[in-house]
């Protein structure tokens, strides 16, 4: 029997990105899902949106008061009935390979794993994708240069049975704190090359906007495990920076256009167009070249952008 693969969703007031992230979700080609949200007692039109949804999938909902989105995802946690448990907030989404991808590897042996990210960024009106490549996880680097994507994490439920839920104490990076305890007790997460994930990054974020506090935290969470400051890593972030992370992202894309998975640009484009996002020409070719060749580490977007309609008649053109 397939194994049954919860996705936990926390929500709060969020009808306007809520339908993006139960979308995403309908789309997997790995159907054995079960999708719960855990909303906060929502005042806007979140609750009506669930009850069309709980109708068209299989989808559990409650809505009630809660103590924050780590407290609201580890009672989903706690009535989830999956073998493998991921979480996926409103503003993120999957593409529709993703709970297949991460599954496959979650079954040849890895205990919890994650992949590469959109990033899709909001500049007023504008919405400009950003692709987001991730190193190997190391765990004295982590808070610096091994982080992880969270909407890309899957993860199996022994493991929540072994370590216990998410932290309630971190307020904004309990995941990052989950990892780091993963890793601690033996569970290293393992790195997937391929895109798994859209993250809408806005002015609602909570890291956003507690930006003092999640400083904070990340003091905190460097403490108690042990992991090195910035000064102390400077030399070897810079030497990853030119050689490793452009490894990574040539991987990526090696694996993606190869073994006949072409067919995903239509999937991939299709997400962008409900997010409205355009894709940043020149950032996504910096992003590939070796460091010294590139001054400048932040690429402002520009009028030339590709869009998603223009990617895709590229993608027919060469068909």
């Amino acid at each position: 029997m397939l194994p049954l693969v919860s996705i936990i969703t926390p929500s709060y007031n969020r009808a306007g990105f809520i339908e993006l992230c139960l979308d995403s979700v309908c789309a997997q080609t790995y159907k054995n899902i079960e999708h719960i949200v855990i909303d906060g007692g929502s005042s806007d039109a979140t609750v009506e949106i669930l009850r069309h949804y709980e109708k068209i999938s299989n989808l559990r909902w409650i809505s009630e008061k809660d103590e924050g989105m780590y407290h609201a995802i580890n009672k989903g946690i706690a009535l989830a009935k999956g073998d493998v448990i991921a979480y996926l907030n409103t503003d993120d989404a999957y593409f529709p390979w993703s709970v297949e991808t991460a599954l496959d590897r979650l079954l040849s042996g890895a205990s919890i794993v994650y992949g590469d990210l959109c990033l899709v960024k909001k500049s007023g009106a504008e919405e400009i994708c950003y692709l987001q490549f991730y190193r190997r996880f190391v765990r004295r680097f982590y808070t610096h240069f091994g982080t992880i994507a969270q909407p890309t994490v899957f993860l199996k439920r022994e493991i929540f049975k072994q370590l216990g839920k998410f932290d309630t104490t971190y307020q904004l990076i309990a995941d990052c704190e989950y990892w780091l305890r993963c890793a601690s007790k033996g569970y290293e997460p393992q790195k997937i090359d391929e895109i798994l994930a859209v993250q809408i990054d806005h002015q609602e974020t909570l890291r956003e906007v507690h930006e003092k506090l999640l400083r904070q935290e990340f003091s905190r969470l460097r403490n108690q495990y042990r992991v090195a400051r910035y000064t102390d890593i400077r030399l070897l972030g810079r030497i990853e920076n030119a050689f490793l992370s452009r490894l990574y992202k040539a991987l990526f894309f090696l694996t993606f256009f190869g073994h006949g998975r072409m067919n995903r640009w239509p999937q991939f484009i299709g997400v962008f167009k409900k997010t409205k996002a355009t894709f940043s020409a020149r950032e996504i070719i910096t992003s590939l070249l070796p460091g010294f060749l590139i001054q400048q580490k932040k690429v402002k977007s520009f009028s030339s952008s590709l869009t998603p309609a223009r990617i895709e008649a590229m993608v027919r053109a060469k068909d």
